[in-house]
């Protein structure tokens, strides 16, 4: 039972009537009298209590077997924690890397041991790795405008013609303040970008040469289902770990492919506006080969031998350290007959491959996600059954399955600089190092509250946005974290308060000479409700990349944000599908 109220309340019930019942029945007194309880009785009126409770919150979660379903099949996100993150900084041993090197998304790392168990992280931005490295920052200010001049020097001095060089992803790192303002400048006053390798040789990018990072389906922090639609991903990643996008990339560097002799490349920044006096960059605020990591991995989970005296069995990973480990979703399940040494997989209801194919009659499996005890975590439960859903008879088969597992609320104890070991699934010419540190492991409400989120997701288009208070009940959906951390409660309400107002209206454009009707979403901010203007104007993209991705492939979306505040405003380029219309 995940909930001890419940457990009180009836606890509590019994005492008081046990005590009423007394009245009647003198004889009985010594044993349910109000203070003088029998301890045999007392442990009696407890598990009562206790197996009462757990019906009553079977009652009032109103059917989770039917809602769980749905939820799995349409926002498994929902049904499942979000594991501890961190942002992890990668760097090659020395004279390993001579030339850009991937390292694909997926690569593995470990924590210091807690409690004898460490900590597996993920990296999920695919990070090319260069023999480079940022040696100077040097910031310039005027009354109208900035620059931001980024020294960065090969290794071994090698020449920078040779490794191969055509985009570099830079990441923000620091101060909330700092970050979120450079990021702003960087997307908004951007005037252009000078390559400087001295001796004359230079080169002027434009603008448009830096792109935004985060917002693909293959920079996803957390795996979502093919079901579920990727803007809701964006919020809850947003609120989990913002900075995931204080990522950008800077194209056009294969210029430099050309310079011969040449060990360094001094990459200016221009800006048209003056960044603010509070803003002093320092060399730590710019990062290389950095990339956001998730605890997840791949773990086996303890073979169930199946008793037919149970209709559900708890799913547990293969540990002698339970409380270790949760399980965030079943990759796989097979039943082993020894007999007959032979494996058969089993499919998941919500496939519904069983009535797809009823001649084969084909068993399946459901699973049930309920509050661990200590209210801390999910743990998860699985039931097997037949075509026609009736308990399934698999003789004395043993059930197998592959998991993912996160450790719980294990990895939000690390700090900085804790996970910094190799892994058999670690490339052996890279370092790692997590350099913020992880975030608190959040888990969904999965009682009654269900339905509510559930009924809200089925309603939502394009005209309830226009409602303010809709918007602000979607955003607020998403944020886990604020519903365990007061302080994340009271920042998002605040934020949340910085929304003012939001209108849509349908619009015509020209696009290959045809006319084409999309929605114009005009929002209404006021930027003092926020850390800064920076974090209004990062919170706005991500509305934005949820409003693109919800338009149909043959409509577009136009985003417009007045800055309530400073009297700024901020336009979205309109968008069909990836087409940018002129």
């Amino acid at each position: 039972m995940s909930n001890s109220k419940y457990f009180q309340d009836e606890l509590t019930y019994l005492r008081e009537s046990g005590s009423e019942f007394a009245k009647y029945h003198p004889k009985l007194t010594h044993f349910l009298s109000e203070g003088t309880f029998d301890p045999d009785v007392e442990r009696l009126l407890e598990g009562f209590a206790f197996l009462t409770g757990r019906i009553r919150e079977k009652i009032d979660d109103e059917l989770p077997e039917l809602t769980q379903s749905l939820m799995t099949l349409l926002w498994p996100h929902y049904m499942r924690s979000i594991p501890s993150l961190c942002i992890s900084e990668l760097q090659s041993h020395s004279g390993s890397v001579t030339e850009k090197t991937l390292i694909e998304r997926g690569a593995e790392m470990a924590s210091a041991q807690i409690e004898g168990t460490q900590c597996l992280f993920r990296t999920c931005y695919d990070v090319m790795l260069y023999p480079l490295e940022i040696v100077d920052i040097e910031q310039t200010n005027s009354r109208n405008n900035s620059s931001v001049d980024v020294t960065l020097v090969t290794n071994n001095d090698s020449e920078i013609s040779r490794i191969g060089l055509d985009s570099l992803r830079f990441h923000l790192h620091g101060e909330v303040h700092i970050t979120r303002t450079l990021f702003l400048w960087l997307f908004r006053y951007l005037d252009h970008i000078e390559l400087d390798v001295g001796g004359g040789y230079k080169r002027t990018l434009s603008p448009d040469m830096i792109k935004p990072v985060g917002y693909e389906e293959d920079e996803s922090l957390l795996p979502y289902g093919q079901n579920s639609f990727a803007g809701y991903r964006l919020f809850q990643e947003f609120f989990s770990l913002p900075e995931k996008f204080m990522f950008f990339d800077l194209n056009g560097l294969d210029w430099l492919n050309g310079v011969p002799q040449r060990s360094s490349v001094k990459i200016k920044f221009h800006f048209k506006r003056a960044l603010p006096s509070e803003v002093v960059l320092k060399q730590k605020h710019l990062k290389l080969h950095c990339t956001p990591a998730v605890n997840l991995f791949d773990k086996d989970a303890d073979p169930i031998r199946l008793e037919h005296q149970r209709n559900e069995y708890k799913v547990r990973p293969q540990s002698n350290h339970q409380d270790h480990y949760e399980v965030y979703s079943i990759e796989q399940v097979e039943s082993w007959n020894k007999d007959e040494r032979r494996r058969k997989p089993l499919i998941e209801f919500e496939t519904f491959e069983h009535q797809i194919n009823q001649k084969d009659k084909q068993d399946f499996y459901k699973t049930k996600v309920a509050e661990r005890l200590s209210g801390r975590g999910l743990e998860r439960y699985i039931s097997f059954h037949t075509h026609n859903g009736d308990i399934a008879d698999l003789g004395s088969e043993t059930i197998l399955m592959k998991l993912q597992c996160s450790n719980a609320d294990l990895a939000e104890r690390l700090s900085a600089g804790d996970i910094a070991f190799n892994t058999h699934k670690s490339p052996t010419y890279a370092i790692f190092k997590n350099i913020t540190k992880p975030t608190q492991s959040v888990s969904p409400q999965v009682n009654g509250e269900l339905q509510w989120q559930l009924i809200a997701n089925m309603s939502l288009n394009y005209l309830s946005l226009a409602n303010i208070d809709v918007l602000k009940v979607l955003l607020s959906t998403y944020d886990f974290h604020s519903r365990v951390d007061r302080q994340a409660h009271r920042a998002s309400q605040h934020r949340l308060d910085g929304i003012l107002s939001s209108e849509i209206k349908p619009v015509d454009r020209i696009f290959r000479g045809v006319s084409v009707r999309g929605n114009q979403f005009k929002l209404v901010v006021d930027s003092k409700f926020f850390v800064n203007e920076g974090e209004m104007f990062l919170m706005v993209s991500v509305l934005n990349e949820f409003i693109r991705l919800y338009s149909s492939v043959n409509s577009f979306t136009e985003l417009e944000v007045f800055d309530e505040s400073t009297g700024e405003v901020y336009n979205w380029t309109s968008l069909v599908g990836q087409q940018t219309i002129l």
